[in-house]
Order: structure tokens, then sequence, then C-alpha cells
């Protein structure tokens, strides 16, 4: 296990910008095979007036995973809060990565129509999608979010049905050995 700490980026040292108090960590499960699979997760800083600030934490959570990922014989799961909508530089340079020979794939990338859910956060003042489960698996199947009447039925998140503003992403996903 590898906790992260985005304050001690490099970038951090010379400006103030980057100490933002975003962290997180990196697990190497054993499966009952032998195998193993890495799993994280992270939360990214939230103001996208500081994209280049999420930009050098994504880039320093790929590089942990990337190193971590060497360990893995049946793939990774990268999760969290990236704070990166879909269409944003930060998620595009996320799913640039390549873990080994393998690309990132996202579990909710072709939800509905092709794209991502509509969003993953809903609070009175911002809707979007934030939150995702990546991998270099297969997908098998994603659950359904709620709707944006539901969201809404108690004027947004969190309510009585949802504990958060944030909507809790399930992905069943199949365990693919890695190719050598």
């Amino acid at each position: 296990m590898e906790k992260l700490d985005f304050d001690l980026l490099p970038e951090a040292l010379a400006d103030m910008d980057y100490i933002r108090h975003n962290v997180g960590i990196i697990g190497l499960f054993a499966l009952a095979t032998g195998e193993k699979l890495l799993v994280a997760t992270a939360h990214l800083f939230w103001n996208p007036e500081y994209e280049h600030v999420k930009l050098a934490q994504a880039r320093y959570y790929l590089e942990k995973v990337e190193r971590a990922a060497e360990l893995s014989t049946m793939g990774v799961v990268v999760t969290g809060d990236l704070n990166a909508m879909p269409e944003s530089k930060v998620f595009k340079v996320v799913m640039e990565t390549r873990i080994g020979q393998k690309p990132l794939q996202s579990a909710y990338g072709d939800y509905k129509d092709g794209s991502h859910p509509a969003f993953t956060n809903f609070t009175k003042d911002f809707q979007g999608t934030l939150d995702y489960i990546l991998h270099t698996l297969e997908t098998v199947e994603v659950r359904p979010l709620p709707s944006q009447a539901e969201c809404c039925s108690e004027t947004a998140l969190p309510n009585s049905q949802h504990g958060s503003d944030h909507l809790p992403l399930v992905a069943t996903l199949r365990l693919v050995p890695n190719s050598s």
C-alpha cells in the first residue's frame, strides 16, 4: 500500500498554490488465485480556476499508479473524485495514460448514448461528472445512476436517499490476466 500526499509534489516546493491537502492511496491486492490486482483512488483539487494544480496532481497520481502496476498480474483499477469533467484537459491527460501496454478505459464512458453520465455530482449550484472508475480490465456492467428528477426531489444532493453530493459509482469488472 502506498499513501499519496499531493502536497509533496515537486511544484509545491516553489508555489503554495499546490498545497491543497489532497490525498490518494494505492493498494495491491492478492486474489485467491495468487494473482495480484492494483486498485487506486484519489481526491484531486476541486477549483476549476486551478487546472494547473489538478493537472500536476493527476500526472503524479498516474505516475505512481504506473510504477505500482508493474507488480499487478491482473490489471489496474483507478478510481476517484478527479474533479474534472470529461471534456477537460485533466481528464484528457488521464485517458491518454497507458498502464503497461493497456490504455485506461472508463467503466461509465459509454453509460448512455456513448458518453459519460450527465452528472456524478449534483448540488444546487453545480451538476457534472467528476467521479470515475477507470481500469485496464473489461466492464461487464455498471449500476444505473438516479435521474435528475430523483436528485432534485429534495432540492439537490445530499438528500434522504443519497448521503453525499457525489453519487456512488459501481461497476462489475471482469478480471483479465496481463498478457506478457
